[in-house]
């Protein structure tokens, strides 16, 4: 997990690399799962009404599936 300082300031270079890479940084930091994980998502994976995430087991290192909440941050990053 990246300390608070250096994330936030990558969150402000995010757009520079691609339109994508604020949501991806934000939902990596705030359900704490590993960029891989994150990168497997689908959209069907989210459901934003009930701000949840649900990981397949195939999708994570635990080998699980499981739902994590997701942060106001985390639902405006991904709804944009």
């Amino acid at each position: 997990m990246l300390a608070d300082e250096r994330y936030l300031k990558m969150r402000e270079v995010a757009d520079n690399v691609h339109a994508r890479c604020e949501s991806f940084l934000i939902v990596v930091h705030e359900t704490g799962h590993r960029a891989a994980s994150v990168r497997q998502l689908r959209w069907s994976d989210g459901d934003l009404d009930a701000k949840t995430v649900t990981w397949r087991f195939d999708s994570d290192k635990i080998g699980f599936a499981h739902q994590t909440p997701l942060s106001d941050d985390a639902v405006t990053a991904l709804k944009r």
